[in-house]
């Protein structure tokens, strides 16, 4: 088994030295005002989505958005920054993940991700042959109507066959204002 050396006395000595020489770095002018804080709690308990109203927030009802951008978003021309593929998730584990993707990419300062759901396999007992339900892609819009997710997205809609069609959604997060 190989051990790293333990640093000697010397060293340690030469160590608080030049921490003790270590100052705080001057902010600069643009760095001086901090960023909006978002209240984002690190797991949200998943019992807690399940009676939540789905909602897929479509760009028609949004007056945050301009309507070139609406345009742009739903024909899925925007540049997509960040993507999530949900395959081979329990509907708990795909929560988490979603959660997590969307917080993270808001805090990144992105603005247009893709959720990949899949289109499902289930099929009810009164569907037609061809009809196919899928337990994430029914529980995405619920989950992104969630009170700690709703404030940080603009809009949301299915994605062009490109991107994975009705297997799919685009997501708009709002932009942090200063």
């Amino acid at each position: 088994m190989n051990r790293q050396p333990q640093p000697d006395e010397k060293d340690q000595e030469l160590w608080q030295e030049e921490l003790a020489q270590i100052k705080p770095a001057k902010r600069s002018g643009h760095l001086s005002k901090p960023l909006p804080a978002i209240k984002v709690r690190p797991h949200i308990a998943y019992e807690k989505i399940n009676n939540l109203q789905p909602a897929i927030l479509t760009t028609e009802k949004m007056a945050d958005i301009d309507k070139n951008t609406a345009q742009k978003f739903k024909q899925g021309k925007l540049p997509i920054e960040g993507r999530l593929d949900l395959h081979g998730y329990t509907e708990k584990a795909a929560w988490e993940e979603v959660s997590h993707f969307i917080k993270k990419a808001y805090l990144q300062h992105k603005r247009c991700l893709l959720i990949i759901t899949g289109k499902g396999n289930r099929i009810y007992e009164n569907d037609d042959i061809l009809a196919a339900h899928g337990i994430l892609k029914e529980q995405l819009p619920r989950w992104l109507n969630h009170p700690e997710l709703r404030p940080l997205i603009l809009a949301s809609c299915p994605a062009q066959p490109k991107d994975g069609g009705s297997g799919a959604f685009y997501i708009l997060l709002r932009r942090q204002r200063a």
